[in-house]
């Protein structure tokens, strides 16, 4: 902040621009091109705040423009769904599989993918998958929103890259800061079609929301030194040793999902016991806080099962709450 101060002219804390700070905006272009495989250039940036303004926004001009419904994958985050029906959209479920989310189930004029590594479940859309979702958005004129939210941290295998790029004028890709720093930094960016920059921008002009210029300054700052980018490696590194060390203390009658990639996984237990419940239950007691598959469905829970966030403990008490996990377990099976 202190460098992003000093560089800054003074004609940048006058009203700021609707799109953002063009600083970040000319930074994210590049940093997502090597990253991420993003087709981006500043004038199709949007800079937001979070994924949450951003589904408000393209909700709010999606439906403006005819769509009134978005599809999200089932099972997917309740507050996202939430959302964009709260802004227009009636909201429906599209089945996920081990492949990823089925195209041949969708018939809606938008829908909202994580295809990296889909939340909850783990699994990354396979790539006959990805040409397929991007051929039927070309074909039917589509919009597909990519939340990215955490396709930084990849472990067992080469980096998947974003799905906006085999469609960049029918994929709005949008990432944030929200796993790589903090979600209360509450930035965020929007890589949009070239049909959609105009009146996203206007809608975000009449939301009256934007982050504040100076952490836009400082992220263009954080990238340009090199530092985001250590940053990035130092977490990934650490998260795939949490990653390991859960696994390694996990029974053998649990059965670990999505664990090639982000900040959490599924665990399923085989047959019909012990139920969610219980074992949400059973982790309470030792004071572990963990969430349920269950809340996660459109209409009625498909299966059971619990999803376990690695990322947020501290350091020092991250193998005592792997320890109390494996006991909480043991207890229930």
């Amino acid at each position: 902040m202190r460098r992003a101060l000093h560089r800054a002219p003074m004609s940048a804390f006058d009203y700021t621009a609707e799109s953002g700070a063009p600083e970040l905006r000319e930074t994210l272009a590049a940093y997502l091109a090597r990253s991420r495989g993003v087709v981006a250039d500043p004038e199709r940036i949007l800079v937001c705040a979070g994924f949450s303004h951003a589904m408000a926004i393209l909700a709010r001009v999606l439906h403006a423009r005819g769509a009134d419904e978005i599809a999200f994958e089932n099972p997917s985050l309740h507050i996202y769904r939430d959302i964009a029906a709260r802004n227009g959209p009636r909201v429906v479920g599209v089945p996920v599989d081990d492949h990823g989310i089925t195209v041949s189930s969708l018939d809606s004029p938008a829908v909202v993918v994580t295809p990296a590594h889909q939340y909850p479940l783990g699994v990354t859309l396979a790539p006959g998958r990805r040409a397929e979702l991007t051929r039927w958005a070309e074909e039917t004129g589509a919009v597909v929103i990519e939340d990215d939210y955490d396709g930084e941290f990849r472990f067992d295998h080469q980096q998947v890259g974003a799905l906006q790029a085999l469609a960049p004028e029918r994929v709005v890709y949008v990432g944030t800061t929200s796993k790589t720093l903090a979600p209360s930094l509450r930035l965020g960016w929007m890589v949009l079609p070239r049909f959609l920059v105009e009146s996203v921008r206007v809608e975000m002009a009449a939301s009256g929301a934007r982050p504040a210029l100076l952490d836009q300054l400082a992220m263009a700052e954080l990238i340009e030194s090199g530092a985001y980018d250590q940053h990035i490696r130092r977490c990934r590194a650490e998260y795939r040793s949490r990653r390991d060390r859960l696994l390694a203390a996990l029974p053998d009658s649990v059965l670990p999902q999505g664990i090639s990639a982000g900040l959490h996984l599924v665990l399923q237990f085989p047959g019909d016991l012990p139920g969610e419940m219980e074992v949400l239950a059973a982790c309470r007691r030792r004071a572990i806080g963990l969430e349920g598959l269950s809340g996660h469905w459109i209409g009625e829970p498909q299966r059971e099962g619990l999803i376990i966030g690695y990322g947020a403990a501290a350091k020092h008490a991250f193998g005592g709450a792997t320890q109390a996990l494996r006991e909480a377990i043991f207890e229930v099976t």
